[in-house]
């Protein structure tokens, strides 16, 4: 079986730069080549974790709402492309 990790901000989505978070799904921008990556590597029989600390949940600068609602957004985005991530770790 082939794996990759990757994190989420600044591989997936545009790095919203130092001590600075993505708090809603409206504020998620994915990078350029990010979503025809995943399905290439999809496609290439790998399966794709992400790994990724949000930190701002522990700030309580965003609920766990709202970061699941981003995660599930994005999910979705991501198949609609022909890609899949196998699961999603924070």
């Amino acid at each position: 079986m082939k794996v990759i990790f990757v994190d989420r901000d600044g591989v997936i989505n545009k790095y919203p730069g130092d001590t600075k978070y993505v708090t809603s799904w409206k504020e998620f921008r994915f990078l350029p080549a990010a979503k025809s990556a995943i399905a290439r590597l999809y496609k290439n029989k790998f399966k794709i974790f992400v790994i990724s600390n949000q930190a701002g949940v522990g700030k309580g600068l965003f609920s766990q709402k709202a970061l699941d609602n981003i995660t599930e957004n994005m999910l979705q985005a991501i198949e609609k492309s022909k890609g899949k991530i196998a699961a999603v770790y924070y």
